[in-house]
């Protein structure tokens, strides 16, 4: 019993530390199937990566001092059905493209052919 709780918390402590580490990081790259994907990917931003038509791809950069942690998300998807999505989450819309709701803001390019790549989330701390 006692050998199974210290393996526990010894593991606890490594993922604490890891995920501080991670989140102090310059840039981080990761897919969905990561430890980084938990302890980086805010919620808001991992149920847009359902709508993806791809692999999503995600990269993080971290927040300093005013700057908003900036992560990134690459994959493709119509951007009707984002926009759709965005506004039945009650996001606001800020300018073009540009959508935020709190303490989130999301950011998007649209293509010719009304596809999106990449989309651009901010997280103020």
């Amino acid at each position: 019993m006692k050998k199974t709780f210290s393996i526990i918390l010894l593991l606890i402590i490594v993922i604490f530390s890891y995920g501080l580490l991670i989140s102090v990081s310059d840039k981080r790259e990761y897919g969905e199937v990561s430890l980084d994907y938990y302890l980086l990917t805010p919620e808001y931003l991992s149920n847009i990566a359902k709508l993806c038509k791809s692999s999503p791809r995600f990269e993080y950069g971290s927040a300093d001092g005013p700057k908003p942690a900036i992560i990134h998300l690459y994959c493709s998807f119509n951007a009707s059905e984002l926009v759709n999505y965005l506004e039945a989450q009650n996001y606001k819309e800020m300018g073009m493209n540009n959508y935020k709701k709190g303490d989130f803001e999301i950011g998007f390019a649209v293509d010719d052919k009304n596809g999106i790549s990449k989309i651009i989330g901010y997280e103020y701390l």
